[in-house]
């Protein structure tokens, strides 16, 4: 708590998301870190209502309220994907019948099974950000 209200720090490896009621508050860490840190380079801060933070944009642009969204993310995720996905391959609800049923195709060759990991890996990561309802597909993929 600083000056009655709370000062919110989060990290993750080299990103850092400081919040806090008052921009003082916020300079005063902004200038710390330039300080602690400007030998590897000059500290990015970012103000405004809207943040992208780890593929997240947040919009804080309705009072009392925060809008997360990861549409970007997802699309970039589509894009690397090694093969192009048509209307036949979407579905409306994420889980189908045969969720569980054990796959009849051939071993994958090295490059899928490294672009399957990395899209399964960037899935997780949203299904525990902003789309819980894909968490139990994306967990069997896991398996």
């Amino acid at each position: 708590m600083i000056k009655g209200s709370q000062h919110t720090i989060i990290f993750h490896v080299d990103d850092l998301k400081s919040s806090h009621v008052l921009a003082k508050v916020n300079d005063s860490i902004e200038k710390w870190l330039q300080r602690k840190y400007s030998g590897h380079g000059k500290v990015k801060a970012h103000r405004g209502k809207i943040h992208d933070y780890l593929g997240m944009i947040f919009d804080y642009q309705e009072k009392g309220k925060v809008k997360i969204n990861m549409t970007s993310y997802i699309e970039d995720m589509l894009e690397e994907f090694p093969m192009d996905l048509s209307k036949k391959d979407m579905a409306k609800m994420p889980a189908t019948e045969d969720l569980f049923d054990e796959g009849q195709g051939n071993d994958l060759t090295m490059d899928c099974k490294e672009a399957f990991h990395r899209v399964v890996a960037k899935g997780l990561f949203v299904s525990k950000r902003a789309r819980p309802d894909i968490h139990l597909m994306i967990t069997t993929l896991c398996m």
